[in-house]
């Protein structure tokens, strides 16, 4: 569950956005930052911060609905009748997505996202591996120059040490050094180089995704054993993602035995256990069910309705009672079976429960 924990790129850029349409670009930010505080910059302030807050609320609502369903998530929520592991959930992720977005950012991406940890695994031999790097053949040497006029003759290289490849990477490296642990590749500043480049009228791609032996006018291997393996194991995995699609089962069933009453006998003298059975419908389309039990002989199924119908997306709670005659019973405890089909018999799932009865004479 860490990486619900951390904020993805397309989230952090986000934050990014609202905080540039809301205070500004960066340098009107920092002069901001830089005043004392006034009406005009704590209401600007508190509109940025609002609509972070806004936004993380909703990303949280969004990770709880993947455990409950979303609609009657919202229902109680806009009722305030949301349990308390519910609440609590909901704000811890928000309080995390405000927290990580909003105000650690680039020490997130150095300190806490994994990937940069296991590039260096990843990456194999730099010479052909394609990586985010500057053309310092083209490059150098560095230095600022008035648009227009031909830096070659003032030996200078393209790079216009304008450092806003620097200003716009999260993690606050220095892409001109060379490859660094802490870039996750997320191209910010392909993009702005870029767009200097077109400012200037210089070619672009002075950074871009390539690999060194292309940077040195050599041949790039690109059939190598690293490159073999990581194909293989995708298409594993892109196999066994298809078939558990294929395979998959639109309907769950739970089964919970009441644990406060391990058996009852009856008036006609019967041995009876109570269960509740949760259904939840994962179909497209509402179904109506039938709910069996087998694996004692004579097991009898009492239930307060026989007409199980669940909505698409929607879960049922049941109570059904089991009833067998005790001389059936060969143990104490006996493995049970719950069956539960649609009335058509296209979809079919099974359960197995414990049934309590007395010890056998």
């Amino acid at each position: 569950m860490v990486w619900l924990l951390l904020p993805t790129n397309s989230m952090d850029r986000g934050f990014l956005w609202i905080e540039r349409k809301i205070e500004g670009p960066r340098n009107q930010q920092i002069k901001r930052d830089k005043q004392d505080w006034n009406a005009e910059k704590i209401r600007i302030k508190t509109i940025k911060h609002f609509i972070w807050i806004v936004l993380s609320f909703y990303t949280g609502i969004t990770f709880v609905g993947y455990f409950t369903p979303i609609r009657e998530l919202i229902d109680l929520i806009m009722q305030l009748s949301l349990g308390s592991w519910e609440w609590f959930w909901v704000i811890f992720y928000s309080f995390a997505i405000y927290g990580n977005a909003g105000w650690l950012r680039e020490q997130v991406c150095i300190y806490m996202c994994p990937y940069a940890r296991f590039q260096s695994q990843l990456l194999g031999s730099q010479n052909d591996m394609a990586t985010i790097r500057l053309n310092e053949k083209r490059g150098e040497p560095r230095g600022s120059r008035k648009k227009g006029i031909n830096y070659e003759e003032q030996n200078l290289g393209a790079c216009t040490d304008c450092s806003l490849c620097v200003q716009v990477c999260p993690t606050g490296i220095d892409i001109r050094d060379g490859l660094q642990y802490q870039c996750i590749g997320c191209a910010a500043c392909i993009d702005v180089c870029d767009e200097v480049m077109d400012k200037m009228n210089y070619p672009k791609k002075l950074i871009s995704y390539t690999t060194l032996s292309i940077l040195e006018g050599k041949k790039t291997h690109i059939l190598r054993p690293r490159i073999v393996f990581y194909v293989a194991l995708l298409i594993v995995l892109t196999l066994g993602i298809l078939y558990s699609i294929l395979t998959r089962i639109p309907l769950s069933l739970d089964v919970i035995r009441d644990r406060n009453t391990l058996f009852r006998e009856t008036n006609e003298g019967l041995i009876e256990n109570v269960y509740k059975i949760q259904i939840i419908n994962k179909d497209t389309q509402s179904h109506h069910y039938q709910l069996r039990a087998s694996g004692i002989k004579g097991l009898q199924i009492k239930m307060d309705t026989q007409n199980i119908h669940v909505d698409s997306g929607q879960n049922s709670e049941i109570v059904v009672r089991l009833q067998v005659d005790p001389e059936n019973l060969k143990s104490r405890s006996s493995n049970i079976t719950f069956m539960l089909n649609t009335k058509k018999g296209n979809i079919n799932i099974e359960e197995e429960a414990r049934f309590v009865g007395p010890t056998p004479r």
